[in-house]
């Protein structure tokens, strides 16, 4: 019984933990985890050869550096070897639950960014458990596409397009264009004080 419960307890454990991990690289490292989701998105076959490659170059060099015999020194050196490809399964960890609470959020418009997110944490952490279809399909399969991401999200830059000021058109507008009217003698005469000439008519008849 024991046994069981430190299992169970284990489970519970790991998955919180790792469900923190998604949210607080999500939440802290956003450009790094936008840049894994879109290598996600865009080429997932690629991505997971060259995270199962990178996974393989690691682990080879961290069990040679970390064998039995090998000096102190070393043996560190060997599980520093280690972070980069632990650090980009972080990444595109992030990057897995970031999607997930998308999709959420599309389905249940009402849910929160930040429970959604911290929903497709504990999904991405939770799956990999599953027995046989976890262990040997989901656990590898994602596995290698977030070291893949995760990788470009730590290491690519972003080349994203300058924003262009839009250009300003100055239309020169005509000066106005002073016109004389030439007035009537008649009104002329009145304007500058003289009498109205009397004639029975309007003033402009006259």
């Amino acid at each position: 019984m024991a046994n069981v419960l430190t299992v169970v307890w284990f489970v519970i454990g790991w998955a919180a933990m790792q469900t923190c991990l998604g949210v607080w690289l999500a939440l802290m490292l956003p450009n790094r985890v936008e840049r894994a989701r879109e290598r996600v998105e865009k080429a997932p076959k690629s991505t997971f050869f060259a995270g199962a490659a990178f996974w393989i170059v690691s682990a080879f060099v961290a069990v040679a550096m970390i064998q039995n015999g090998r000096p102190g020194p070393v043996q560190l050196l060997g599980w520093i070897s280690a972070g980069p490809m632990l650090a980009a399964s972080a990444i595109g960890g992030a990057a897995f639950a970031q999607i997930l609470s998308e999709r959420i959020r599309e389905r249940s418009p009402q849910t929160s960014p930040l429970s959604a997110l911290a929903i497709g944490a504990l999904c991405t952490a939770l799956s990999g458990l599953l027995p046989v279809i976890g262990w040997f399909v989901f656990l590898p399969l994602v596995g290698f596409i977030s070291i893949g991401a995760g990788l470009s999200g730590l290491f690519a830059r972003k080349g994203g397009r300058k924003e262009v000021a839009p250009a300003t058109h100055v239309v020169e507008l005509p000066a106005p264009v002073q016109t004389s009217v030439q007035e009537p003698a008649s009104t002329a005469a009145y304007a500058a004080g003289s009498p109205p000439p009397v004639c029975g008519a309007p003033v402009a008849w006259c």
